[in-house]
């Protein structure tokens, strides 16, 4: 028993959670578009079903982050999501119509959509409350996602279908690895009443959400069609893996100085700085024309997403109050992988299947500058220590 809680406190079950976390996100993240491409459907297919199931994402991520806030602890509620996952994640083996994927699309959406918000709630709450890093806890998720797509980008080159089971395998073994985390407390703990509305009577987080919108629409297109676009210069799933591994391996950095980076420069100018990362990854994305180029071009996501998604869920765990903070990040979870993915895919598809894939990569860097103008005209250079 002391093993297991001088394992919890010094935040290792944590790191070995987001671990396994990310090497169950692997699979589906950087090979589901491979697959639909190899059963044939259009641009404009690929985009319906990435963009449906963030439809559903809206709905999901409100309804998962009340019920985390007003459960006795958020990691039971975080553990039936998981479960539920691995189902549907199993199920898309089970026919490739487009019809049937579709309906499995919105499953999976809905029972997936919050288990990156909900742990990152869980973990910046007990980090916090223990003088620890969540950046160094984190870490595990880019460790775990980098191993898996190097190593799944092998053993699917030609048949990407075998991911489903796979992926399965590995959610379960992130379930099972819930149960040595910390037990984080809902509202009901301290039988606080908590108003979702109160959440936007907060500017600077209004501000933000928008941002993310906008910012993030670039980046879910890029997860929904760098596949299709890397097929269409010859490239492999192996380069695909290659490519996704580069990827999370670039994050560390950013990780490893997050803290040191943030209270130095603020939480602005580090969005800033990933901004213009984002705008010269897909202008170079947009115009490069062989594989191995755009496998390296990977490197520039070390000031990407991970700098977002770290900075706005530390304003959300420093800024709102704790028995909304749940809420808070599947607020984030809701614009981010609801209303911005299905703005990207749907659209995003649409107008691929009009000009070219590589023409809509330019417009989302001109969208990564829109993103950068929001921030400069509207939000303040606020003194946030994390």
């Amino acid at each position: 028993m002391k093993l297991l809680e001088s394992y919890q406190k010094s935040g290792f079950s944590l790191f070995i959670y987001y671990f396994f976390a990310y090497v169950a996100m692997a699979p589906f993240t950087a090979f589901l578009s491979s697959y639909y491409n190899e059963i044939g459907l259009s641009a404009s297919q690929i985009g319906i079903l990435s963009g449906i199931g963030p439809i559903v994402v809206i709905f999901g991520q409100f309804i998962w982050g009340r019920l985390a806030d007003r459960a006795k602890h958020k990691n039971t509620v975080l553990l039936i999501a998981t479960l539920a996952t691995a189902l549907a994640v199993y199920a898309f083996s089970l026919n490739p119509s487009f019809a049937y994927l579709l309906l499995i699309n919105i499953i999976y959406n809905f029972t997936n959509c919050s288990i990156i918000q909900l742990s990152d709630s869980i973990a910046l709450e007990y980090a916090s409350a223990n003088s620890l890093k969540f950046s160094t806890i984190r870490i595990g998720g880019s460790v775990g996602f980098a191993c898996c797509t190097l190593t799944v980008g092998f053993l699917l080159t030609g048949d990407a279908g075998k991911m489903f089971a796979l992926d399965a395998v590995f959610i379960l073994i992130s379930a099972a690895t819930l149960l040595f985390i910390p037990r984080i407390g809902g509202a009901k703990r301290d039988r606080i009443k908590s108003n979702y509305r109160d959440l936007f009577k907060d500017r600077n987080l209004v501000i933000l959400l928008i941002f993310n919108f906008v910012i993030y629409t670039g980046y879910f297109f890029n997860m929904a069609f760098y596949p299709v676009l890397m097929a269409q210069h010859g490239a492999t799933s192996m380069h695909i893996g290659i490519a996704q591994t580069v990827s999370a391996l670039f994050e560390l950095p950013f990780l490893l100085m997050s803290q040191r980076i943030i209270n130095k420069i603020g939480l602005r100018s580090t969005l800033l700085l990933s901004c213009c990362a984002f705008a010269v990854r897909w202008a170079l994305v947009g115009t490069l024309q062989s594989a191995w180029p755009l496998v390296f071009v990977c490197i520039l996501h070390g000031l990407g997403h991970i700098v977002v998604s770290y900075c706005t869920s530390s304003y959300i765990n420093k800024t709102v109050a704790q028995s909304l903070r749940a809420s808070g990040q599947t607020l984030l979870g809701m614009v981010d992988y609801g209303f911005s993915k299905c703005f990207a895919s749907l659209v995003g598809g649409f107008l691929a299947d009009i000009w070219s894939v590589a023409t809509v990569y330019l417009c989302c860097g001109g969208l990564a500058v829109v993103a950068l103008l929001i921030l400069l005209l509207f939000f303040p250079k606020l003194k946030i220590r994390i």
